[in-house]
């Protein structure tokens, strides 16, 4: 048998590598006769209209309507033109320059075009970020317009003078031009330096790009790409990455960067090229002609980003185009996407293999595979392969075989080596059935067939049908028809089928139980059942359908809720999420919201009408497809994006009694002109037609008017009033601009209804009186205000004073009760005969006692400092161990939010300083500095010694401040950002603390988001007043370890740890382990481990009884010796605590899920940690107690793991256990387990050493012979593998308290 494979790489495609994310370029020119086939220039103006520059003119596009003014852009010496003809500067003003070198302002409201200034022969121009103009010309250089003088400069000198400028960009201050003599770097002083493009002829130089954060870019004519070193201060090749090279034979027409930072070129002749720098990839998108999303010509001219993000692509002559990210919602394989000799038509089932590849089958056309870069595809028919039927009715893989239902009698399985096995009538393993509709396979592996005539069958490749269930008429305990649409498994592995008009049933494989559910009696397209046994049924005419099992209560959702179809095809879940595939879209309905979201064609699906059963979710790469009539949409959820970015409103033309009226300028009609017609726009270019309106007339309309996609309406016979009409208009995915455009117009009351002149003058009178009236309530509210704010700031003056009174008496009252734990501790501290144990803890507690006075302290401390009777106390210490110790904490917070912190702290011998300033300064800082980094950003903390100073520097990115920022930072109460938390108090608490330890602070940018604080203080003795001397303490106080490790003798060990469970204890911090160890040494023999590596050793040699170890610790961690532990079969069974200083919820699911039993986070309670522990040996003395009253011991698995070693172990027993010469060292051999190890394992599980294992067994197995069979008590003993009957008898007796023969007799 011959398979004939079609490879080919599908440009089409080119993208899905990120995260199967596809590019598509809408064509513009394909929607409109008349518009532009190509661009010289692009931009958008302050109005939101696109303007156009061509060859053959200037047009301006609303979204719906092209108009052209007849503009030249081409003069006799363009022979080839990069410049920009057209330019939207930062104040959002239009320029263009004519090819008859003339620069033209644009006035966008009237349409109108002004020619300005003087300079001869103009090519590009430019404005900078302080509003200064530059215009590039043809052999005249490049000329400066100040902004403020109006001034024109000419910044190069007459030799330097290029043939032409061919483009203009800004970055990091500097304005960098592209010229036929190389590149120029204008500095802000005018100065400017000339570089040198590393190729033959440097008038090849075409075009030039600027980032702040990727440099500046050079692209050339028919050779590289240059981009721009600071350090070597010249241009360097840019040959790409490495796994995306950009090609070196490139004709660079355009160098744009995107609002993500993302370079497109626009190449001529080989399309264009995005370049991602985050990640780093390189994208080519060319011209396809079996794609019509991909770009129309591949030689570009323009490329310009609009407001909402959207990516305009001009080219020479071949069309513009569009590109939007958020428009296609899903991606697309269909007939156009792929060789005319394959067929997509229908596709009537889905399944992925084991290798993410898509294997379609269709109605009429055999199995079509797509593998999972979606770049090579075979066609499997009956004419290249022993498939009987092109017609695919049904395909699923089993395990690597993938088996295909045909509209034929029968069942083909095509194996990984290319054969085909046929089951049907007249196989060796027979399959006589009609129309097999589906192929579903269970949680146990079993193989079910739903048939169209044939009932249920469960079908083995290897037997042949295994059972089959039927239709009976005068049995209710049969299913309910013998035509099987749909097929699920709820979580107690029952089956549930899915009937044409015959209702569901439920069937237990294991006991061939039947429940007949005939609360839904339409055809069950779709089953899906879910995490709570909820049915959830797709029907054919009642929408989706929620059956709850136990009451048999359903509920409807059609579209009373909002599902657009009431024919759904197929259901794939997702999270609380239910993706339905229907004869009218795709819709995601939310099972816990009930919100409802349609998709429709216009969102990218291949038509509206999908497939019955036609649907496969690759859980692996969370990718979810459904066939359909016209091909395949597949999307992972998670890039499913509404487009939040809102349009712009405006509108666009205004009649009134069919007469044009301004639309910028409110106007007043004659009473008789009273027929008002309005046109308006959304200038989303997207999908305009899918752009949604609702107007109001003020004084007209009582309420918004909803006009969906219409974007005219007319206004007849209104009378004479004061009118503002308003319209606001949403994207295509109905997210409204609630900012509505607005024109305002009167129409006039004719002369007879005029008001007389004295009404006029009364009102004036009346108005005065107002006026002098408010003015008496000004001076009135300005006096208040004065008073008011005077008994302010006493009232805050009073209150600053109650503060520090109350701080400081609170403090004091804390002294008193932490003076009277301190006395009483020291006191039993010093007596002789206090125990160990005792003197631990209470060590522990006077530590503790000690750090909160110390916080005592600071309060007071905080209080003295604002009343100026803050003194320094200084001294001689390790300051290297006190940074360790402030810094460390912070590593987790970064972790957390992503940030890359670094520290490097500089060595320091024994130096004077204050340890709660620092403490103080320090963690303000960084506090601080985490409080302002945005995530993925950065944080540097760095210490070194200078001149007998230490010098701590704290740098973090994401903040913008100005000089004047800079110079209030340490203002009291000064926030540079109003919208972040705090007081405002930190950082000049830092800077009274640096200048009362006789230092200082400073601040300063070091990039535009980038700030660095410095703080320099004393270390040396003389530094100091001999008053700021406080006590010398070159120690930091801890636990004496010696008294910990100190050992009882092994010989007094042995006695009292003889009935002790063995606990192994892993944690890496010595306080914690020796603190755990000090309550628990006790009750348990304890093994102690510092990291997860030795932890795992350590497990695997003793087979503790319990374990407790920590999360974070170095080289493995408590997660990953978890993970290790609970999959060996050796130590599965051993309970795990985790213990850890992470609290959120997120690393305890984690700890959870890899099995671990218990999750303790630190601080901890010792009697919730001892009583933890002794519930887990309670529960395996409880399985014990199990298996000693006849339970199975594999009945008794708590995990997957134990359910294979007790398999295994049930397997080896059933082999060997009868002969009497098998022992404990064999098992152990067999099951590849030392002796110790085994017998560890089976003592937890059973209660019993190995042998007397294999002596219950052997007893439990004499059980049935003595009831049931008429053989000797003498040969039961030898056939169950006892070496003589009078042991047998013995052991029976001391098992269950009877005789073999008294028990032969009792039954």
């Amino acid at each position: 048998m011959r398979l004939f494979p079609i490879f080919f790489i599908l440009n089409i495609l080119l993208g899905y590598a990120q995260e199967d994310t596809s590019y598509n370029f809408k064509q513009l020119s394909d929607e409109y006769e008349d518009f532009p086939s190509g661009a010289l220039g692009i931009v958008q103006d302050s109005l939101g209209y696109i303007w156009i520059a061509g060859v053959n003119g200037l047009s301006k596009y609303d979204g719906k309507t092209i108009k052209f003014f007849p503009k030249n852009f081409v003069s006799e010496s363009d022979i080839i033109i990069y410049d920009k003809k057209i330019y939207t500067d930062r104040e959002l003003n239009s320029w263009i320059i004519t090819g008859e070198r003339s620069i033209e302002k644009l006035n966008c409201k009237e349409e109108t075009f002004t020619v300005v200034g003087n300079i001869p022969l103009p090519k590009v121009i430019y404005q900078d970020q302080k509003l200064n103009f530059y215009v590039g010309s043809s052999n005249n250089g490049i000329f400066k317009i100040n902004a403020k003088t109006k001034d024109t400069l000419q910044i190069l000198k007459k030799q330097d003078f290029p043939v032409n400028v061919n483009e203009i960009a800004e970055t990091k201050n500097f304005i960098w031009a592209a010229t036929t003599s190389g590149v120029y770097k204008i500095t802000p002083d005018n100065e400017y330096l000339k570089y040198t493009i590393p190729i033959e002829n440097e008038f090849h130089t075409t075009v030039l790009g600027a980032s702040e954060s990727h440099g500046v870019f050079v692209g050339t004519y028919l050779n590289k790409v240059f981009k721009y070193n600071a350090t070597k201060d010249s241009f360097e090749i840019f040959k790409g990455f490495s796994k995306y090279p950009l090609p070196e034979d490139l004709y660079v027409h355009n160098l744009f960067f995107d609002s993500k930072d993302r370079l497109w070129i626009g190449s001529y002749g080989q399309g264009v090229f995005l370049v991602d720098f985050n990640n780093q990839i390189i994208l080519n998108f060319k011209h396809n002609k079996l794609n019509p999303n991909s770009i129309p010509y591949d030689c570009i001219t323009a490329i310009y980003e609009d407001k909402t993000n959207n990516i305009w692509i001009g080219t020479d002559g071949g069309g513009i185009c569009l590109y939007d990210e958020k428009l296609n919602k899903f991606n697309l394989l269909n007939n156009d996407r792929v060789p005319n000799n394959i067929n997509l038509t229908l596709i009537k089932s889905l399944d992925i293999d084991y290798m993410g590849g898509l294997w379609m089958g269709t109605h009429n056309y055999g199995i079509v595979h797509v593998d999972s870069t979606k770049t090579n595809i075979k066609v499997y028919n009956n004419q290249n392969s022993g498939f009987n039927s092109n017609k695919i009715a049904f395909l699923k893989f089993i395990g690597k075989d993938l088996w295909v239902a045909n509209e034929t009698p029968e069942i083909q399985i095509l194996k990984p080596d290319g054969s085909i096995n046929t089951y049907n009538s007249s196989s060796e393993r027979k399959l006589d059935v009609g129309y097999i509709y589906l192929i579903f396979q269970d949680s146990k592996n079993r193989v079910w067939l739903g048939t169209s005539d044939s009932g249920l069958i469960q079908f083995d490749s290897e037997v042949g049908i295994v059972k089959q269930y039927r239709y009976n008429s005068e049995d209710i305990n049969s299913i309910t028809s013998d035509l099987i649409y749909s097929i699920a498994e709820d979580s107690r592995n029952g089956i549930w089928i899915g009937t044409k008009y015959k209702g569901l049933c439920r069937i237990d494989p294991e006991t061939d139980k039947i429940e007949r559910y005939d609360e839904f009696e339409g055809l069950a397209r779709y089953l899906y059942i879910d995490d709570e046994d909820a049915v959830w049924i797709a029907t054919n005419t009642s929408g989706l359908i929620k059956l709850n099992p136990n009451t048999r209560e359903t509920i409807v959702y059609d579209d009373s809720f909002g599902v657009a179809s009431s024919t759904i095809c197929a259901i794939l879940p997702e999270g609380d999420n239910l993706w339905l595939s229907s004869n009218q879209g795709i819709v995601k309905f939310n099972t816990k919201s009930l919100e409802v979201e349609n998709y429709d064609k216009l969102d990218g699906l291949q038509s509206s009408y999908f497939a019955t059963r036609s649907a496969v979710k690759d859980s692996k790469r969370n990718l979810f497809y459904f066939g359909g009539t016209k091909g395949v949409n597949w999307f992972n959820p998670k890039n499913i994006k509404q487009n939040t970015t809102l349009t712009t409103t405006v509108i666009t033309k205004v009649e009134v009694n069919e007469k044009l009226q301004s639309v910028f300028k409110p106007a007043r009609f004659k009473h008789t002109e009273n027929t008002v017609h309005f046109t308006f726009n959304s200038l989303h270019f997207s999908s305009p037609n899918r752009n949604n309106y609702k107007y109001k007339l003020v004084n007209y309309d009582e309420h918004w008017q909803e006009a969906k996609n219409i974007n005219f309406v007319r206004y007849t016979n209104l009378p004479p009033n004061d009118y503002e009409f308003q319209v606001m208009s949403s994207n295509y995915d109905d997210v409204w601009n609630e900012t509505p455009a607005i024109y305002s117009f009167k129409i006039n009351k004719p002369w007879y209804a005029t008001n007389l002149a004295y009404v006029f003058y009364g009102l004036l009178i009346l108005i005065s009186l107002y006026i002098f009236y408010r003015y008496l309530q000004w001076r009135l509210q300005i006096k208040n205000e004065l008073e008011f704010e005077h008994k302010e700031a006493e009232r805050l003056k009073k209150l600053d004073e109650f503060k520090n009174r109350l701080f400081t008496n609170i403090s004091h009252e804390f002294r008193t009760p932490l003076t009277l734990i301190s006395d009483p501790i020291d006191n039993q501290l010093s007596k002789s005969y206090i125990k160990k144990e005792d003197k631990e803890e209470l060590t522990l507690v006077k530590r503790n006692a000690k750090r909160l006075l110390n916080l005592v302290n600071q309060i007071m401390d905080l209080s003295k400092l604002e009343t100026g009777n803050l003194k320094l106390s200084v001294a001689q210490d390790d300051l290297n161990l006190l940074l360790k110790q402030l810094v460390s904490p912070f590593k987790f917070k970064a972790q957390k939010k992503q940030i890359d912190f670094t520290y490097t702290i500089g060595k320091t011998n024994s130096v004077w300083f204050d340890k709660d300033v620092i403490e103080k300064i320090v963690l303000n800082l960084l506090s601080n500095a985490f409080k302002y980094v945005p995530e993925q950003g950065f944080v540097r903390f760095e210490s070194l010694i200078q001149n007998d100073h230490i010098v701590i520097s704290v740098v973090n990115n994401g903040v913008h401040y100005s000089k004047e920022d800079l110079q209030k930072l340490f203002k009291r109460y000064y926030q540079a950002d109003k919208n972040n938390d705090g007081a405002g108090i930190g950082l000049a608490l830092v800077k009274e603390l640096s200048i009362l330890s006789h230092g200082n602070i400073v601040a300063h940018m070091l990039n535009d988001d980038e700030i660095q604080f410095t703080v320099t203080l004393p270390i040396d003795r003389t530094y100091f007043k001999s008053s700021e001397i406080g006590a010398i303490s070159n120690q930091i106080a801890e636990i004496d370890k010696d008294e910990f490790e100190t050992e009882i003798p092994l010989t007094s060990q042995k006695e009292k740890l003889k009935n002790k469970h063995l606990l192994l204890l892993v944690e890496d911090d010595d306080d914690i382990r020796l603190y755990v160890k000090s309550f628990l040494r006790n009750d348990y023999k304890i093994i102690e481990a510092v990291n997860g590596k030795q932890g795992i050793e350590k497990a695997f040699e003793i087979i503790p009884d319990v374990i407790i170890s920590d999360v974070m610790m170095p080289i493995k961690d408590g997660i990953s010796l978890c993970n290790t532990l609970k999959q060996d079969e050796r130590t599965s069974h051993v309970p795990i605590i985790l213990l850890t200083a992470k609290s959120d919820n997120e690393h305890e699911i984690e700890g959870l899920q890899v099995g671990a039993d218990a999750y303790v986070t630190k601080p901890f309670n010792k009697g919730k940690l001892m009583a933890q522990i002794e519930n887990l040996l309670k529960i395996r003395a409880q399985l014990q107690k199990r298996y000693s009253k006849d339970f199975k011991l594999k009945e008794l698995a708590l995990t997957n793991v134990e359910q294979q070693f007790l398999e295994k172990l049930y397997a080896v027993l059933n082999e060997f256990i009868s002969k009497s010469d098998f022992t404990a060292e064999q098992l152990s051999k067999k099951l590849f387990m030392s002796r110790m190890q085994l017998h560890r394992k089976l003592k937890a599980l059973t209660g019993l050493s190995t042998s007397e294992f294999i002596t219950t067994e052997r007893l439990k197995l004499a059980l049935p012979l003595l009831k049931n069979s008429n053989t000797t008590i003498s040969e039961i003993a030898y056939e169950v593998g006892f070496n003589s009957p009078s042991y047998f008898s013995t052991c029976f007796k001391k098992y269950y308290h009877t005789t073999p023969d008294e028990y032969r007799s009792s039954q």
